[in-house]
């Protein structure tokens, strides 16, 4: 059951762009609930799953409103330093970094966009 707090505990917690891709390990969890489900058959395992299957759904909350902070955060930069030389704008390199990561998540992700719209 501590396993369980600390999911909700990710969940609930404070959202920073850096933190998505632990939300994302975390929610891939989803792929062994049908295991996690035939292994508790009784009442109080029917129990246990429903939690779990909130907890998923915090955690997908969770990393929608994560990747919503890191467009604010995004949106917010407003730096007009021209660049010299064709250097490439730090928070474009950043930008283009995060979804370079993203693309690790793409099944899970496409997942969540599409359930949490």
């Amino acid at each position: 059951m501590q396993l369980l707090n600390f999911g909700e505990a990710v969940a609930i917690g404070q959202r920073s762009s850096e933190k998505l891709f632990r939300i994302l390990d975390m929610y891939d969890v989803a792929d062994v609930l049908p295991d996690f489900e035939m292994l508790f058959t009784d009442e109080s395992g029917e129990s246990v799953c429903n939690e779990v299957k909130g907890i998923l759904s915090r955690l997908g909350e969770a990393a929608i409103g994560t990747f919503v902070e890191f467009e604010n955060a995004v949106k917010g930069v407003n730096s007009r330093r021209p660049l010299r030389g064709g250097e490439i704008h730090l928070v474009t390199r950043y930008v283009m970094n995060y979804i370079k990561l993203l693309v690790d998540y793409s099944k899970t992700w496409s997942y969540l966009i599409f359930y949490f719209k």
